[in-house]
């Protein structure tokens, strides 16, 4: 049963509220891997790092919670939908290599519009390498058998790829 406790703590957590969060693990540690309530319905189930990787890449947030304590190899329940928590991960890691220049002369507006310096990236790749060295499992699966994307391994959707090239030798 969720306590009152646990939606301020994600409450804290979508906010990007580090001060809170770090306030509110130091009073109740079990919170680091305690299971999102059910509404909003966006991150029911996640595990509060989940809900810092998918919820604006709360980055300062994600990386406390990994200091402290949160299970990489979290996964939600399966009648939630829930999957790994490396595919977070993994889509963070894949987001932020993604960086758009713009000319100064066209005004034709973009599709995608986020640009993310190379120190984003970075970042992003350094949170990846890091859920991996704390023994995330790079094949893990969720309740339909898929891995990061569409029923593809890891290797089979990045392979040749900016991403894969940056961090290909983690995934073997």
């Amino acid at each position: 049963m969720m306590k009152k406790n646990d939606y301020a703590f994600f409450g804290a957590i979508r906010a990007d509220e580090l001060e809170t969060v770090s306030s509110m693990l130091a009073t109740d540690p079990a919170l680091v891997n305690i299971p999102a309530p059910e509404k909003p319905a966006d991150t029911r189930g996640m595990s509060p790092l989940q809900a810092a990787l998918c919820n604006g890449w709360h980055r300062d947030i994600a990386w406390f919670l990994l200091e402290h304590g949160a299970d990489v190899n979290f996964c939600a329940d399966a009648k939630l939908d829930g999957y790994p928590a490396l595919f977070d991960g993994v889509n963070i890691a894949a987001w932020n290599a993604r960086r758009y220049a713009w000319d100064g002369q066209d005004t034709t507006s973009m599709r995608l519009v986020r640009k993310h310096t190379r120190a984003e990236a970075d970042d992003a790749f350094a949170f990846l390498r890091c859920m991996l060295a704390l023994g995330a499992d790079g094949q893990a699966t969720d309740r339909e058998n898929r891995s990061a994307y569409s029923g593809k391994t890891i290797r089979q959707h990045y392979e040749g790829s900016p991403v894969w090239e940056l961090c290909g030798d983690l995934f073997g």
